[in-house]
């Protein structure tokens, strides 16, 4: 059974999973939060040697990982902060991973043996960069199958902590736009004014959809800073739980950002994320662009469209891979 090593690293979280090539099926995984930020202090030379044994300790957990099998290494791992800063690849940037940036590394094994992998930077244009949504949308490249040519565009919105809003045509990513939207949330609900009117649900609470369309509807009316001190006040006159006034908080985020996708005509939008943070895209869209038919809209696992990324960069560049 052939299977490759797939590492999503990126600036809060590990992620590490054991893939079976061509099913795409992961057979085991490690997830914990020890993103490259938990090593920035150290001098460069420090942080390459700390992260190179981190994760072949890691691959270690799984002694039936036998020393020929890949590791691919994408995020942040490729960045000034991680493993070693590799130059961005340019848009507009081909979605076959061909034209990724790539440095092959090797790890050690048992036995003395080396494992050959890759460490793969980001993309950028002229005025934006990003660091691993590029393995994500190689990924929904391949399991949307390639675009042919002359055919219209596209949008992917890849909702992460800092989502980016994707613009593709003919298989290559020609333009994005990066929104600090979930970065904002973390911050507004710990350590801001916001902080006392709002507090986090548990784990399994759904959310609010009344609330959240509240917070929608107050981002379409009040430019962003207004519409953020209504948390505030909404719990000292309204007396709004601070619960409840969590969801209006992402609602007023998440309908800010989508206001930009809120355009006649727009074409097709590939949602990209977890379940729960896509679902919470796809209300705030269809309250922000109700003519939006739900045809236009389509869902894409994150996690899916980095493995399938992952897997189509080891294959690209198989001829890299250091023995």
């Amino acid at each position: 059974m052939k299977t490759f090593l797939g590492c999503d690293w990126g600036t809060s979280s590990f992620r590490l999973r054991l893939v079976e090539r061509g099913t795409r099926r992961i057979l085991a995984e490690q997830a914990e939060p020890t993103g490259v930020r938990h090593f920035a202090a150290l001098t460069p030379p420090e942080r390459a040697a700390r992260l190179a044994a981190h994760l072949a300790d890691r691959i270690a957990r799984w002694p039936e990982v036998g020393p020929e099998v890949p590791f691919v290494v994408t995020g942040m791992a490729g960045s000034s902060v991680g493993w070693q800063e590799l130059p961005y690849a340019e848009a507009p940037f081909p979605l076959d991973g061909g034209a990724a940036v790539v440095s092959p590394r090797t790890l050690p094994c048992p036995g003395g043996r080396q494992r050959p992998g890759l460490l793969v930077s980001g993309v950028r244009t002229k005025d934006d960069i990003l660091r691993g949504e590029e393995t994500a949308l190689i990924g929904w490249h391949a399991l949307a199958g390639a675009t042919k040519p002359g055919s219209d565009p596209a949008w992917c919105l890849l909702a992460g902590t800092h989502p980016k809003h994707a613009r593709v045509r003919e298989g290559r990513l020609e333009s994005f736009r990066t929104f600090l939207t979930g970065e904002l949330f973390e911050v507004l609900r710990k350590d801001s004014l916001l902080a006392a009117s709002v507090a986090a649900p548990a784990d399994d609470t759904l959310p609010d959809w009344e609330e959240f369309d509240a917070g929608v509807a107050c981002s379409q009316a009040l430019a962003l800073s207004g519409a953020l001190f209504q948390v505030r006040a909404r719990q000292v006159l309204q007396h709004v739980p601070p619960a409840a006034n969590l969801w209006f908080l992402s609602g007023i985020l998440v309908g800010d950002e989508v206001r930009t996708l809120a355009v006649p005509g727009r074409p097709r939008l590939h949602l990209i994320g977890e379940p729960a943070r896509v679902a919470l895209y796809r209300r705030a869209l269809g309250s922000v662009d109700p003519g939006r038919g739900k045809d236009t809209l389509h869902d894409v696992s994150l996690t899916a469209a980095i493995v399938a990324g992952q897997e189509q960069l080891l294959t690209r560049h198989a001829g890299g891979l250091t023995p």
